[in-house]
Parts: C-alpha cells; structure tokens; sequence
C-alpha cells in the first residue's frame, strides 16, 4: 500500500517537472532568438579584445554571460550590459523578449536531474520486488494487478523520459562548447535565468538614465516649469515685496 502511494506521487511529480526540463532544454539548443543573441555577446568580446591574442574567440562560457555587468565604462554606472541591451534596443529589438521563449526556464533551474534519477531507480526496484511477491501468490488481489500493469507502464514512460533528458543534455554540452563530462545542466539553466533577470534590470536602468538625462538637459536649457511658491520664497528673502502671500491671492472687484 505504502508503495502505491508513494509511486504515485513520485511519478505526478516527476513526469511534468521532466517534460518540462525537456522543453527548456530543446529551446536552449533551437532558439534563433538566443543564437543571435550570443553571436552579438560574443561580437561585442572580440571588439573590445580587438589586438589581443583571445580577441577572435569563436565561442565563449556560458558563465561569462554573468560578468558583463562587471565591465564598467568612465560612467561607473554604465556597464558591458547596459551596452548590450543598448545595441539590442537599437538593431535587434526582438531580441529583448528572449525570455518569453523558456516559459519554465526558472521553474527548471531547481530540478536536479540526478536526483530524480536515482528516486526513478528506487522505484523502479521496489517495484521489481512487489512484482517477485505477486507472482509467488496463488490468488494475488486484482486491484495489485492493475496497479502493477499501471506502474509498469509509467515506469516506462518516465525511463523514456529520463533517457530523452540525457541526450538532450549531452547535446546541450557540444551546443555551447562544453565537456559533457563536467557540463552540469543546473548551472546552465541557472546562468541564463539570472542573465536574462540582468537583462531586463538594465533596460530598466537604462530607461532611468534616459530620463535622469532629459531631465538634466532641460534643466540646462532653462526649460523647468515655473514655481510661483518658488518665486514668492525668492522674493521674500532678497526684500523685494513684503511677507504676505495675500498679495498674490485674486480679489474681485466689488
């Protein structure tokens, strides 16, 4: 009884969160929008390495993704990332709603594939086991049969699953010029949910930027709206009309 139980929700849990891990990984190694989005990171790195012996690298670590806030400009606030995005904004719009293409991207990052394989192989025991007892009885029960025949099944499926996830992974490794043998997918996922979080924090940043510049260049073209009350305060100090703000309130003529 304990088994079923279990087995049951293991394998509700299991399927969606491995479906889903597929479907972030095959949009990791398809997505046109994500290619070209690296191509120019990686564009942006050859130019500013222009002369230096690693300044025509044809691919990078996905880990550096994380370090392009780290390059400052004279403008400490102004970093490779904001750059990025500011070239993005300018040529490759599209390309800001990269995100929208791994709907379970975050989801997925604190699945550990390892895990859910060894608890698949746990299962998958127990289950031999039952099944051993079952058939050393004469008369076993049909609702154990059925649950059997179920079990199987969805064992199955999630093995097939299992073994889908690892191609998938492995291809995800040469995709990105990685060692499969220390390629560890979590991190991957990781590293683009929290770049594309970055992304989007410094198109917000930039926007203020924008608008702290406007701002500055409307105060130097003397452009700011007029402030009577900033006036009237003026006024009193330097003595040149006396302190009573009545004057400056309307009287109708009787």
């Amino acid at each position: 009884m304990l088994l079923r139980e279990e087995f049951h929700s293991c394998s509700h849990w299991f399927g969606p969160a491995l479906d889903k891990l597929i479907e972030t990984v095959k949009a990791l190694i398809t997505s046109e929008t994500l290619c070209g989005l690296l191509h120019l990171v990686l564009d942006l790195g050859n130019f500013l390495n222009e002369g230096k012996s690693f300044g025509a690298a044809t691919a990078f670590k996905i880990e550096s993704l994380l370090k392009l806030s780290d390059v400052r400009s004279v403008n400490p606030k102004f970093t490779l990332l904001h750059f990025l995005v500011q070239v993005v904004q300018q040529h490759y719009p599209h390309y800001l709603s990269v995100r929208d293409e791994f709907p379970h991207l975050k989801e997925s990052c604190g699945v550990c594939t390892e895990a859910i394989s060894k608890e698949i192989q746990k299962l998958q025991c127990r289950l031999k086991v039952m099944v051993n007892q079952v058939e050393k009885e004469d008369d076993p029960p049909e609702d154990l049969l059925t649950f059997i025949e179920t079990a199987k099944t969805e064992m199955d499926q999630l093995e097939a699953r299992t073994v889908r996830l690892t191609e998938l992974t492995n291809q995800c490794a040469d995709y990105f010029s990685e060692e499969r043998s220390s390629f560890r997918l979590s991190s991957c996922l990781q590293t683009f949910s929290t770049f594309f979080t970055k992304m989007d924090s410094a198109e917000q940043e930039l926007r203020q930027m924008d608008l702290e510049q406007k701002k500055a260049k409307k105060t130097e073209e003397g452009l700011c709206e007029f402030d009577p009350n900033l006036e009237i305060s003026m006024m009193k100090r330097t003595g040149l009309m006396p302190a009573n703000d009545y004057l400056w309130e309307y009287s109708p003529r009787m």
